[in-house]
């Protein structure tokens, strides 16, 4: 699954689509190359940007994502 392989994230403590989390993910997510594919979650986000980066910089990239979401609700 795209969780095993380090590309997709679960991120706690983004609420709901009308939150100030999900806003800022929605608004900068795609520059960092990820998007909330799965419809009716909120809270998944996975990893798409270059074809031929691996699941090593993707999981890099979706600690990255969940730090900085992290930091912003503390």
């Amino acid at each position: 699954s795209n969780h095993q392989m380090g590309l997709s994230a679960d991120l706690g403590g983004v609420g709901s689509y009308d939150s100030a989390a999900y806003a800022w993910l929605k608004e900068n997510a795609a520059r960092c190359g990820f998007v909330n594919d799965v419809k009716g979650e909120h809270w998944h986000w996975t990893y798409r940007g270059a074809p031929n980066v691996g699941a090593v910089v993707g999981g890099v990239g979706v600690l990255l994502l969940g730090l900085i979401a992290l930091a912003m609700w503390k």
